[in-house]
C-alpha cells in the first residue's frame, strides 16, 4: 500500500519516517507543493534523491509526499504521483480503486484521473460539493485521496481514515510504522482537522 504524507507548514518530516516508508514503497515517489499560484512537482525513484528534495523545501512550506508501492500499472515515472487532473488541480492517491483499466501499463490511479478529469474541468466546484465527495468516497471505498489546487486549497477524500503523528498526516501506517519508533504516537483521526481543509 502506498503512503501519502501531508506536512503542514512548520512541521518537520523525520528522515527515519521516510527511510522506513521507502522500504515498502520504493516503486517511485512524488512531491507537490504550492508556491506563487503554481504547483511545484518533483518525481523520482531513489531514496537519496527523495531525501534531498524534502530537505530542499523550507520548513514553512506545506508539502505533500507520495511513496508508491505498485499494485497496478508499470513501475514508471508516468505512474508516480501526483497526477494532473486539470490545469489547476493535482491528485495523490493511496489504496486500490476497482476501476476498468484498458492498458496494463497504467495504474488504477491514472485510470481514475482519466475518469474524473472531464468532470472537474467542466465543473471545478465539484470538490466543494459534499454530495459529490460522498459519491467519490463510495466509489473509491477505503482509498485515500488528496487534491491540491494552484491557490493552495487542499481537499482530503476519506479524511477520517488518515492518521496524525505530531502534526504530520499519514494516509496509512502499515508501512511507515514497521520499524519506526514511538508507534504509540500515531492516532487515527475520527475528525481530521487540517489547516485549509476545504470540504
Amino acid at each position: 500500500m502506498c503512503l501519502i504524507i501531508y506536512k503542514p507548514a512548520g512541521i518537520e518530516i523525520p528522515s527515519s519516517l521516510i527511510i522506513n516508508a521507502y522500504q515498502d514503497n520504493h516503486d517511485g515517489w512524488g512531491i507537490m507543493s504550492q508556491h506563487d499560484n503554481q504547483i511545484q512537482l518533483t518525481k523520482g525513484f531513489s531514496l537519496q534523491s527523495l531525501q534531498t528534495e524534502i530537505n530542499n523545501y523550507d520548513l514553512s512550506q506545506e508539502l505533500y509526499v507520495h511513496l508508491r508501492k505498485a499494485t497496478k500499472g508499470a513501475i514508471a515515472l508516468d505512474n508516480c504521483h501526483p497526477f494532473q487532473v486539470t490545469p489547476d488541480l493535482y491528485l495523490m492517491h493511496n489504496g486500490t480503486i476497482d476501476i476498468e483499466i484498458n492498458d496494463n501499463k497504467i495504474s488504477d490511479t491514472k485510470s481514475f484521473v482519466n475518469l474524473i478529469s472531464p468532470m472537474l474541468k467542466n465543473y471545478p466546484d465539484l470538490l466543494k460539493d459534499r454530495g459529490w465527495i460522498k459519491l467519490i468516497e463510495s466509489f473509491i471505498a477505503d482509498s485515500r485521496i488528496v487534491f491540491l489546487d494552484r491557490k493552495g486549497n487542499n481537499y482530503f477524500i476519506n479524511q477520517h481514515l488518515w492518521y496524525n503523528r505530531r502534526g504530520l498526516y499519514l494516509s496509512n501506517t502499515k508501512s511507515s510504522l514497521k520499524n519506526y519508533s514511538q508507534i504509540r504516537d500515531y492516532q487515527k483521526n475520527s475528525s481530521l482537522k487540517i489547516p485549509a481543509l476545504s470540504c
